[in-house]
């Protein structure tokens, strides 16, 4: 657990440290940590629920805080992984439980350098650093999102070059996480929306516009998401007319051997039929006159063929 007294510009070591009751604490913590958080901030009234993920992606206002449950998507070979993001928001302190303590504390060490040096610690500089969480968690999924779409369109080349029919269930799993992604983004625009509406006065004038930023990106993050879902069904269509142009192809070259077998299986079995009056039955030159007719009506049928661009 990291631990800083903001007012009296100190990191401290432990829960026990936090005495008076009047500064302004930032904190980061583990997920293990959370009861006695709550306990020590007064937290305690809000109840985790893991169920759905409307609950795991939302905003509430509680009668002594606002409370924001996110969860940071990562990408892990073609698939996204979830880390759980909870902030909890007082009047004296605001903390954070992440998987990534360590992380955290690096990703807005500039910013808690930065406060500290201030010679005057109130409640903007909490409010600050609450906007640079934000801004540096979209900030990286947004990251994660053009490396999604940089591999549906690497396999919409692929696929262009050659399809094979095992690749079906990679597609269906693409847009699967295509759409998880989607819901991912609807929830955190709802969450934006409720975060600058301030109904719990959490925000002072000055922040509206940095959370302004917060709430546009959102939206774009999620118009981003719609797109990536409609890249991920495209590569099925792909896929569906790939392979419909190889059963074609296979079905227009049965069809041309078919054309050029058929008047020759039939002249065959005239031939070999050896019925009185079957033609050129009795002629010395029957056979050959019998190999003529065949390649006439091969040469015949190469020519109709090739005149209506079948072959």
């Amino acid at each position: 657990m990291i631990i800083y007294n903001m007012t009296a510009k100190k990191k401290l070591t432990s829960l026990e440290e936090i005495i008076d009751q009047q500064a302004i604490y930032f904190v980061i913590g583990e997920y293990k940590e959370r009861e006695n958080l709550q306990k020590k901030f007064h937290f305690h009234d809000y109840q985790e629920q893991k169920e759905t993920l409307d609950q795991m992606i939302h905003f509430q206002i509680y009668e002594n805080f606002d409370f924001v449950s996110l969860l940071y998507l990562d990408l892990q070979d073609e698939e996204f992984t979830h880390s759980k993001l909870n902030l909890y928001l007082g009047e004296q302190a605001l903390v954070v439980l992440t998987d990534d303590v360590q992380g955290m504390e690096k990703t807005l060490n500039k910013e808690i350098k930065e406060c500290l040096d201030d010679i005057f610690i109130g409640r903007e500089k909490i409010n600050h650093l609450y906007y640079h969480i934000f801004h540096s968690v979209l900030h990286e999924m947004f990251i994660k999102l053009e490396d999604f779409e940089a591999i549906l369109l690497a396999k919409e080349d692929a696929l262009m070059k050659k399809v094979q029919k095992d690749e079906f269930p990679t597609l269906i799993a693409l847009k699967r996480t295509a759409n998880e992604i989607k819901r991912n983004m609807r929830l955190l625009a709802y969450v934006s929306d409720e975060i600058l509406a301030n109904d719990g006065g959490s925000l002072l004038e000055s922040d509206i516009n940095l959370f302004k930023s917060i709430n546009i990106r959102t939206k774009k993050m999620y118009e981003f998401s719609v797109s990536l879902l409609e890249t991920s069904m495209h590569l099925l269509t792909v896929y569906d007319s790939k392979i419909a142009e190889q059963t074609n192809a296979f079905m227009n070259t049965f069809t041309v051997i078919t054309m050029f077998l058929t008047p020759l299986t039939f002249i065959s079995s005239l031939y070999a039929m050896n019925f009185i009056g079957t033609p050129i039955l009795k002629f010395d030159f029957g056979i050959i006159l019998f190999l003529v007719a065949c390649f006439l009506v091969l040469s015949l049928t190469t020519f109709i063929l090739r005149r209506n661009k079948w072959i």
